[in-house]
Protein backbone atom coordinates (compact mmCIF):
# COMPACT_ATOMS: atom_id res chain seq x y z
CA UNK A 1 0.00 0.00 0.00
CA UNK A 2 2.87 2.37 0.42
CA UNK A 3 3.80 2.40 -3.09
CA UNK A 4 0.05 3.00 -4.01
CA UNK A 5 -0.14 6.21 -1.53
CA UNK A 6 3.34 7.65 -2.39
CA UNK A 7 2.76 8.90 -5.95
CA UNK A 8 -0.40 10.53 -4.42
CA UNK A 9 1.35 12.24 -1.68
CA UNK A 10 4.12 13.75 -4.23
CA UNK A 11 0.83 14.60 -6.88
CA UNK A 12 -0.45 16.51 -4.28
CA UNK A 13 2.41 18.14 -2.95
CA UNK A 14 3.86 19.35 -5.87
CA UNK A 15 0.47 20.72 -6.64
CA UNK A 16 0.28 23.00 -3.65
CA UNK A 17 3.72 24.48 -4.35
CA UNK A 18 2.64 25.30 -7.77
CA UNK A 19 -0.21 27.40 -6.38
CA UNK A 20 0.62 30.94 -6.76
CA UNK A 21 0.43 33.01 -3.84
CA UNK A 22 -1.37 35.84 -5.64
CA UNK A 23 -4.46 33.42 -5.72
CA UNK A 24 -5.10 33.81 -1.97
CA UNK A 25 -5.92 37.41 -2.24
CA UNK A 26 -9.76 38.50 -2.56
CA UNK A 27 -9.33 41.00 -4.77
CA UNK A 28 -12.62 42.63 -5.35
CA UNK A 29 -14.70 40.35 -2.45
CA UNK A 30 -15.95 42.14 0.05
CA UNK A 31 -15.55 41.74 3.79
CA UNK A 32 -17.80 39.68 5.27
CA UNK A 33 -18.27 37.22 2.45
CA UNK A 34 -18.49 33.52 2.41
CA UNK A 35 -16.38 31.58 0.51
CA UNK A 36 -16.99 27.83 -0.03
CA UNK A 37 -13.72 26.15 -1.63
CA UNK A 38 -13.09 22.47 -2.34
CA UNK A 39 -10.29 20.52 -4.64
CA UNK A 40 -10.89 17.46 -6.66
CA UNK A 41 -7.13 15.00 -7.82
CA UNK A 42 -7.50 13.04 -10.83
CA UNK A 43 -4.46 11.03 -11.00
CA UNK A 44 -3.44 7.24 -12.72
CA UNK A 45 -0.93 4.53 -11.27
CA UNK A 46 1.02 2.72 -13.68
CA UNK A 47 -1.08 4.36 -16.44
CA UNK A 48 -4.47 3.42 -15.19
CA UNK A 49 -5.94 5.97 -14.12
CA UNK A 50 -7.57 6.34 -10.71
CA UNK A 51 -10.88 6.93 -9.32
CA UNK A 52 -10.94 11.41 -8.71
CA UNK A 53 -10.83 12.14 -4.81
CA UNK A 54 -12.53 14.95 -3.68
CA UNK A 55 -11.77 17.06 -0.33
CA UNK A 56 -14.24 18.18 1.84
CA UNK A 57 -15.73 21.46 1.47
CA UNK A 58 -14.45 24.26 3.29
CA UNK A 59 -15.60 27.53 4.16
CA UNK A 60 -14.00 30.79 5.05
CA UNK A 61 -14.97 34.35 5.42
CA UNK A 62 -13.31 37.36 3.76
CA UNK A 63 -11.39 39.61 6.31
CA UNK A 64 -10.59 43.56 5.89
CA UNK A 65 -6.81 44.18 4.71
CA UNK A 66 -5.20 47.21 5.81
CA UNK A 67 -2.76 48.58 4.74
CA UNK A 68 0.09 50.22 7.84
CA UNK A 69 2.90 52.23 7.34
CA UNK A 70 4.93 53.09 10.71
CA UNK A 71 7.33 55.87 10.69
CA UNK A 72 9.70 56.87 13.53
CA UNK A 73 10.20 60.89 14.56
CA UNK A 74 13.39 59.88 15.73
CA UNK A 75 16.09 61.62 13.51
CA UNK A 76 19.07 58.44 14.25
CA UNK A 77 19.42 54.67 13.64
CA UNK A 78 17.02 53.06 16.04
CA UNK A 79 18.32 49.35 17.57
CA UNK A 80 16.68 46.39 16.98
CA UNK A 81 17.24 43.25 18.91
CA UNK A 82 15.55 39.92 18.55
CA UNK A 83 13.27 39.07 20.90
CA UNK A 84 12.63 42.67 22.17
Amino acid sequence: MYRSVRPLVLLVTGALVLIPAAAALAVGTPAGTSVDNSATVDYAVGGVAQAPIASNLVSFLVDNRIDIAVTTLDAGAITVLPGS
